[in-house]
């Protein structure tokens, strides 16, 4: 089983950091504003996933910085597999993941079908609750659990 990780709003509370826009997020997304995020409840499960061996991957809005990465070490947050959106890149949550997914299982060799079958996915955000549901991978509503 794999199990994919959001990170703000499922795994990590960066609220002191959210604008209104994405143009906003950017701007605030600077090592300070990134040491002031919190654990939300859902990284203990990403935790002891990895602890028992289980593969895991966070697939994330977020363009990871260094900050980011060295955050994730500190909270002992070790997922097997990282995908991010790229710089640059304004698409929307939904399509941009569901994009990320669809190129890891090229890239692994998996066919789509197999994938969804021994993968499970929890994220906070509407559009990629839906864009998700719509192309039958198992979503959980993180929001069910912060």
């Amino acid at each position: 089983m794999l199990y994919i990780f959001d990170l703000d709003g499922t795994t990590v509370d960066s609220s002191a950091r959210t604008g209104a826009t994405l143009d906003d997020w950017f701007a605030m997304n600077t090592p300070a504003n990134i040491a002031l995020d919190k654990l939300l409840p859902l990284a203990q499960l990403l935790q002891m996933a990895n602890d028992r061996g289980d593969a895991t991957m966070v697939c994330t809005s977020r363009q990871m910085t260094s900050a980011d990465y060295q955050f994730l070490k500190d909270k002992n947050i070790n997922p097997v597999f990282i995908l991010s959106r790229k710089q640059g890149d304004n698409t929307p949550c939904g399509a941009m993941k569901l994009d990320l997914l669809t190129r890891f299982c090229k890239r692994m060799g998996y066919a789509w079908g197999d994938f969804i079958k021994s993968s499970v996915m929890f994220d906070d955000n509407d559009d990629v609750l839906n864009t998700m549901n719509a192309n039958n991978l198992p979503i959980i509503d993180a929001r069910k659990y912060s």
